[in-house]
């Protein structure tokens, strides 16, 4: 399957009509609401990022 990679401000553009849930678009690995997740990935090394929003 192909990957192709993007920007913050790329993935931005998927969400461009949707209302964001907070915390808006982030690295994946720092979503989980109550903070847990793995401590020891630098952000540069996270390829991934992720969000929640609703139709308005």
């Amino acid at each position: 399957m192909p990957m192709r990679l993007r920007t913050h401000d790329q993935a931005q553009e998927f969400f461009e009509r949707l209302e964001p849930v907070e915390p808006d678009i982030v690295q994946v690995r720092t979503r989980r609401p109550d903070g847990a997740g793995e401590k020891n990935i630098r952000d540069e090394d996270t390829a991934m990022y992720g969000a929640v929003a609703r139709q308005p």
